[in-house]
């Protein structure tokens, strides 16, 4: 599978394997809506109906945020990521369209090894947090070009940010397993 960056060849983020075989990605100051490079390596989504999990290990800081996101451009996007509020760790789905954006879902969790799983079924996402259902599904036809007669520019990938602020730190992604039904 080939893996793809955001606006920039993925060879560039400063990214390590472990020894494990997972890979550290780092909190980039620079978060997915911003117009230039962060932490993020996507995949082509190739069809509407996909399940796209991953075990990630992270003990974020306050700001800093790691997770999936289902990303069509920065203005159009869901992102599933786990960070900490006043605290308490926690899993947060929020989607933007366009100017707006809503938190559709937050789930209180603990300890530092989750799994983020997104389930696509033609224009509806379904998200689970370490097998739980997290939310209703949700309409996502507003995130791709779908409206323009075709299913083209989407990627789902693993992101990592720091939310602004400088951090030497990192979360650990693996192993991203990916089933396209279509």
């Amino acid at each position: 599978m080939r893996f793809i960056g955001l606006r920039d060849h993925p060879a560039q983020l400063p990214l390590k394997i472990t020894g494990a075989g997972g890979l550290q990605l780092p909190y980039l100051p620079e978060t997915i809506e911003d117009l230039s490079v962060p932490a993020y390596l996507g995949i082509r989504l190739l069809s509407r109906t996909f399940d796209i999990r991953v075990k990630i290990e992270s003990e974020p800081k306050e700001l800093e945020e790691a997770g999936l996101v289902y990303f069509y451009n920065e203005t159009h996007y869901v992102k599933v990521v786990i960070c900490k509020r006043e605290g308490q760790l926690e899993a947060v789905t929020i989607i933007r369209k366009g100017d707006n954006w809503e938190e559709i879902g937050r789930t209180e969790i603990t300890g530092k090894i989750h799994e983020i799983k997104l389930l696509g079924h033609n224009q509806t996402l379904s998200v689970e947090i370490d097998n739980q259902i997290a939310g209703q599904p949700f309409h996502i036809g507003d995130l791709c070009s779908q409206k323009a007669g075709g299913f083209t520019g989407c990627t789902v990938g693993i992101y990592a940010s720091s939310v602004h602020k400088a951090s030497d730190r990192f979360a650990v992604f693996g192993p991203l397993h990916v089933h396209f039904f279509d």
